[in-house]
């Protein structure tokens, strides 16, 4: 590897559309599968009338909505 960058002249990247194509098509199929399993996750709380926001109350006595932590958070949070 050190005799490559020991060289004096500009080496140049040269990446075929053919694989650049396979790099973005992975990358969407990844993003795809992320989305459909939380969307799996989601579908079945809704099946369930599981309500996803709680209520919160400040000290001082106001209320205000949040989220849940649901098990997909776990999942995601490592």
């Amino acid at each position: 590897i050190l005799i490559e960058f020991r060289t004096r002249k500009a080496h140049r990247w040269v990446v075929r559309d053919k694989d650049l194509l396979k790099y973005l098509l992975g990358m969407v199929l990844v993003v795809f599968g992320y989305m459909a399993a939380w969307t799996a996750t989601n579908l079945n709380f809704i099946q369930e009338n599981y309500d996803v926001l709680t209520v919160g109350t400040t000290y001082e006595g106001l209320q205000f909505l949040a989220c849940k932590a649901l098990w997909w958070d776990y999942v995601t949070e490592t």
